[in-house]
């Protein structure tokens, strides 16, 4: 049973998750990212969930598909607040091309306003098979792990899956670092790995605390898990990771609905 959209607020406020920050990163930084390239979306519908100020939406817009993009921030950030961000935040090397981005996002938030939706990843006001692909650039990173509850997370996955149309792809950059996915049997790897860290959750004392690493682990461990759930239930093709940066050793996950 999926979760009400009142149960999302309660979880909201019970975590006290911070305010996620938008940042606008441009259609550049998805492709490097996510692997993705202008003839992918050429015709498409493509959605981006957490899509902040990216240019994304608006460049694949102009490139001729159809494109809209959900953030919880939307209509309560204003553009000049950003780009305070990028002055405050980023290298000088990096603004003009920053305050780019921004300033066709605000373009496009002023033209295209029904391209921009305020709402929740966990209920997203979509039809289901809606969408030839569904995005996820730093969200799921920065805002699905701040919960330890693996409900959420499976009530997340599930949503991204619901709107996309069977033969559609979700991609998603960067996913967890642990354990690191690199070989073709990673589904049998995590699931052993999840298992024995459930065990070890269930030995210990009633009043046992986890440690920052063990939160940051059972985080990633829901992650994986709400994939493989999906894979075993024939929903999705099995999981597959691209090293996209292998300066920082950053992987993306891609799966196609079936």
């Amino acid at each position: 049973m999926s979760m009400s959209e009142s149960a999302l607020y309660s979880i909201y406020e019970t975590n006290r998750l911070p305010q996620v920050e938008i940042t606008p990163n441009d259609f550049g930084v998805y492709s490097q990212h996510l692997k993705i390239t202008e003839e992918d979306v050429i015709g498409r519908y493509v959605l981006d969930i957490g899509a902040g100020a990216s240019d994304f939406v608006a460049r694949i817009n102009e490139l001729g598909g159809f494109a809209v993009a959900t953030d919880l921030r939307y209509g309560t950030t204003p553009v000049g607040d950003l780009k305070d961000v990028v002055e405050d935040r980023f290298a000088e090397a990096d603004k003009d091309e920053l305050f780019s981005a921004l300033d066709r996002f605000a373009y496009a938030m002023r033209h295209s306003r029904g391209h921009f939706i305020k709402t929740y990843t966990g209920a997203l006001p979509f039809a289901e098979n809606s969408f030839d692909l569904v995005t996820s650039h730093q969200l799921l990173y920065k805002h699905l792990f701040e919960i330890i509850d693996g409900e959420y997370t499976k009530q997340v996955i599930g949503e991204l899956i619901r709107v996309t149309k069977p033969g559609g792809k979700i991609k998603d950059f960067p996913v967890p670092k642990t354990p690191l996915p690199q070989e073709d049997n990673m589904n049998q790897r995590i699931a052993d790995w999840y298992v024995a860290f459930m065990k070890r959750q269930e030995t210990a004392s009633p009043d046992y605390l986890l440690s920052e690493e063990e939160k940051e682990e059972m985080k990633n461990a829901s992650y994986y898990l709400a994939l493989l759930d999906a894979f075993y239930n024939g929903l999705i093709t099995m999981p597959r990771f691209y090293r996209t940066d292998k300066e920082s050793n950053h992987w993306m996950v891609e799966v196609t609905k079936k």
